[in-house]
């Protein structure tokens, strides 16, 4: 084992190397039944506990806003009209798919796009959720029309 012991508990994510360290001084201190003389008291581990999941869940929200960045440039560079999307989820306001051909999986935010779409939400007698989106126009968002397409 990594750390020389019998018992050990494995966390992969860098982000979580400090709260591994905690985590694993306090299955020794319960192994060898030191849980009394930590040297931390349960409101500082909980406190410290607190902090590192907010760097968390920063780190995460920060990976997210890069990938969606990185994402909006590519499609950019590199349009497409048309591709397959599976539905995942659906929520009352969202729906999240998945793009195969970008290997991506988004949540949609139906109120995000009120300027460009109609929607209504509903669930059927079978306990489904359903949303029915429609186009305010007939241009697609994002698509530049040719001038033969306004003739």
């Amino acid at each position: 084992f990594a750390l020389n012991i019998p018992y050990y508990t494995h966390f992969t994510s860098p982000i979580r190397r400090y709260p591994d360290v905690i985590v694993h001084r306090l299955l020794q201190a319960t192994i060898n039944d030191d849980v009394g003389e930590f040297p931390q008291t349960q409101g500082e581990i909980h406190s410290a506990a607190g902090h590192c999941n907010e760097k968390r869940m920063a780190a995460k929200k920060a990976q997210e806003r890069s990938d969606r960045v990185f994402l909006s440039l590519y499609l950019k560079k590199n349009p497409i009209a048309s591709t397959l999307g599976v539905c995942l989820s659906v929520g009352e306001k969202t729906f999240t798919v998945f793009v195969p051909k970008l290997g991506a999986s988004i949540k949609v935010f139906l109120q995000e796009h009120d300027d460009c779409f109609n929607y209504n939400s509903f669930t059927d007698d079978g306990g489904k959720r359903h949303i029915v989106i429609s186009p305010k126009t007939d241009a697609v968002p994002g698509m530049q029309q040719s001038e033969s397409d306004t003739d």
